[in-house]
């Protein structure tokens, strides 16, 4: 698993930038949230990109980009959740990585793929 390969710090500038757009990026910028994290689906599904943000030191991001289904995908965003962990206390890797998986399924969704869970009838 090339963790490093995937994963990279998003510029201060971009974060500004897409926070003029984004309300969530820019209740992070703005201080009124301290983190906020989602997924980007651009080109779905060769292009995923899963992202994060926070303000509790300063206005930082992190994306872990990915192809759905590749080697290693879940372990990757498991390790992706675990990594931020180590940097902001305050992250629940676990709450972290089921967040991502959610939006994932939310994205599968949109791209017309149905998906099950345990609640359906």
């Amino acid at each position: 698993m090339e963790f490093e390969r995937y994963f990279s710090k998003i510029k201060e500038d971009n974060i500004y930038a897409w926070a003029k757009i984004n309300g969530s990026i820019n209740n992070v910028v703005a201080g009124i949230d301290s983190y906020c994290l989602g997924l980007i689906a651009n080109d779905f599904p060769s292009d995923l990109k899963f992202v994060y943000y926070n303000s509790e030191i300063n206005v930082e991001g992190y994306v872990l980009s990915l192809a759905f289904k590749q080697d290693s995908f879940y372990e990757l965003i498991m390790h992706y959740s675990c990594y931020l962990s180590t940097i902001y206390a305050t992250v629940d890797p676990i709450l972290m990585y089921n967040t991502f998986l959610y939006h994932l399924r939310t994205a599968l969704e949109q791209n017309s793929f149905f998906t099950v869970t345990k609640n359906n009838p």
